[in-house]
């Protein structure tokens, strides 16, 4: 298990994004470097059956949010 993951936090919303970003999203204020715990919860998944080229077929894809509050897709 990955302990913690690299993020990045809005000084200005408190919204924290992963992989890290230079800037917030939804404001243009530069990124606070923070990092959140590798736990999180599957918020929604889907399956590719025809997966894109260099991808193994079935292809899952899920949607998750870490305890840190940052989202990120992984397969």
């Amino acid at each position: 298990m990955i302990e913690t993951i690299d993020a990045s936090r809005c000084p200005r919303c408190d919204a924290v994004v992963a992989p890290p970003a230079t800037w917030c999203p939804w404001h243009p204020v530069p990124m606070t470097p923070t990092s959140v715990r590798g736990v999180g919860q599957v918020v929604s998944f889907t399956t590719l059956h025809a997966a894109p080229e260099g991808f193994r077929s079935p292809l899952h894809i899920a949607l998750v949010e870490l305890e840190g509050g940052a989202r990120f897709v992984c397969h």
